[in-house]
């Protein structure tokens, strides 16, 4: 974590690895720091004590999650990096995952991890996209890896045995899950018939409405769709996997807008509360420079995604889901989740895969 306190307004960013996320909002009181992460509905809250920053970071629900950290000053005597130490066999390559449920075990997920200098990276890659980079150290058989960017609390802990790792998958410091991982060739996970994304009637014209920013009611019907083609991307200004896909989707309406393509966004969010829901997405698009139009749906509940995109949508499950529309209205193309930077090579392919039926929609 970067903190500037000295400027008029003060500000931030987490890294993992060479990944850097900004911090929203960040304010001072006395002898205390908050971090406010609104999208998400969480906060980090924390007090100085003179060599080091502890507190507590709170997801806010129904069931509010509070978990205690501390943070220290790099290279002062509060802060102990823990070291990495010759491994026997590196925590390097493609596996798959194995996640112990209560009653089953889901091996939907896979894994792919690489180690540069002292550190050890990965992810895991869900069909509906990516967790996030992780970074780390490995000690021998053991690696320990985290992940933080406000939005997302993650830690893995792995031991080897022979060619096999198992470990236990933290999420915001709730009970931790046990996995398994078993070398495989590669990282694409396969998905299964009910997670493949489809219109329920193909003939049908896809519809959709929301307010703007603005205020403003649009619906596929508005003037400014009229005869063009259509990325639909439904989306959460709470989703991770939906940050790392709005750069692509911003490129693609700057480079296609001349060729008749609009590309909107459908942002379902945590709560209802429509001036919270305002608030949020212009900060999301203030944050990632997004220039089309972002249209509050409602919340991720059921009330509001039933009859908007479970009516119209075939296993709708996954957040990002960006829909491809001819000039006719009509689903061309379904892409479910997103895999982001972390994930190397599959970031590339979703950037080709994305561009490829951009340009289908537009002959």
């Amino acid at each position: 974590m970067t903190l500037d306190l000295t400027g008029p307004a003060p500000s931030g960013f987490f890294t993992v690895g060479d990944e850097r996320t900004q911090i929203p909002e960040c304010r001072t009181t006395s002898d205390s720091i908050i971090l406010e992460f609104s999208e998400y509905g969480a906060s980090l809250r924390g007090r100085w004590d003179g060599s080091r920053l502890s507190g507590s970071y709170f997801r806010y629900r129904s069931d509010t999650t509070s978990i205690p950290f501390f943070a220290a000053p790099l290279g002062s005597e509060a802060y102990a990096r823990t070291a990495s130490s010759p491994p026997g066999v590196a925590l390097v390559g493609t596996f798959q995952a194995y996640l112990q449920g209560s009653s089953t075990v889901d091996s939907s997920t896979t894994g792919v991890f690489w180690s540069r200098a002292d550190s050890v990276f990965g992810t895991l890659i869900a069909p509906d996209g990516d967790y996030g980079l992780f970074a780390g150290v490995q000690r021998g058989d053991s690696a320990y890896l985290g992940r933080f960017t406000g939005w997302q609390v993650l830690k893995l802990e792995l031991g080897r045995t022979g060619a096999s790792w198992s470990g236990r998958l933290f999420v915001r410091g709730g009970s931790p899950t046990p996995f398994q991982l078993e070398p495989r060739p590669t990282a694409e996970p396969e998905a299964t018939p009910d997670k493949i994304t489809a219109a329920a009637d193909p003939k049908a014209k896809f519809r959709f409405s929301g307010l703007t920013t603005e205020g403003m009611f649009l619906t596929e019907t508005s003037s400014k769709f009229k005869d063009k083609a259509l990325i639909v991307d439904i989306m959460g200004t709470w989703c991770h996997n939906c940050m790392d896909a709005v750069p692509i989707l911003q490129q693609l309406s700057k480079e296609y807008g001349p060729k008749g393509l609009e590309v909107v966004g459908l942002s379902f969010e945590i709560s209802d509360d429509t001036s919270l829901a305002k608030r949020n997405i212009e900060l999301f698009a203030r944050r990632h420079g997004v220039t089309y139009p972002l249209l509050f749906c409602g919340s991720t509940e059921p009330v509001y995604t039933d009859p908007q995109l479970k009516s119209q949508l075939k296993n709708f499950y996954a957040y990002p889901t960006t829909l491809f529309i001819d000039r006719s209205r009509r689903i061309r193309s379904v892409h479910v989740g997103f895999r982001g930077p972390g994930t190397g090579d599959a970031y590339q392919r979703e950037i080709e895969t994305l561009y490829r039926h951009a340009e289908e929609i537009v002959k």
